[in-house]
């Protein structure tokens, strides 16, 4: 029994509901996908001084909420990022310096 609630209560705490993004309305600027994860990125106020960017990781299909820790998945390593501002990273960032994580 006890093993059954430490399951739970885990993965309760990965897919909680309150994940601190909201996911834009809008088609994201760029989507990766591998095994079971899927990163999108979305571009806000593209092109002015207040370009920012969300990026938001996905778990078979579920929004993954852990934000404490850099990950390591399939597409890559991540680091959570928590703006103050509108311009510059929220949510997940790549942390790898792979063009095709920043551009599109």
């Amino acid at each position: 029994m006890k093993r059954f609630l430490i399951s739970i209560t885990l993965t309760s705490l990965l897919f909680a509901n309150d994940c601190p993004l909201k996911v834009p309305n809008v088609k994201p600027d760029l989507v990766l996908k591998k095994s079971d994860w899927v990163y999108k990125k979305w571009i806000t106020q593209k092109g002015t001084r207040s370009e920012g960017y969300i990026g938001v990781l996905f778990y078979k299909n579920r929004q993954y909420c852990i934000n404490n820790q850099p990950i390591k998945t399939p597409l890559g390593k991540f680091k959570f990022i928590k703006a103050k501002y509108l311009w510059g990273w929220h949510g997940w960032k790549p942390m790898v310096k792979d063009k095709k994580m920043y551009m599109k």
